[in-house]
């Protein structure tokens, strides 16, 4: 995933495959969202696949098919 998923300062969300800027979720994050092992927050979202399917600024995802 971290191939599609860049960090913020490197890229702009129309600069790479889903028009994603996504973050890894802090220890802290993870365990407010009862989640075990991993996780991103979506910081930015430009016009693509990913906001056609649905997912927002703001949204957290831990799985990914």
């Amino acid at each position: 995933m971290k191939s599609l998923l860049k960090d913020s300062t490197t890229q702009t969300p129309d600069e790479n495959a889903l028009n994603v800027i996504a973050k890894d979720l802090t220890k802290e994050q993870r365990k407010e969202l009862d989640l075990e092992d991993n996780g991103v927050l979506v910081e930015t979202i430009g016009t693509g696949p990913a906001q056609k399917a649905g997912i927002r600024q703001g949204d957290h995802h831990s799985d990914f098919e």
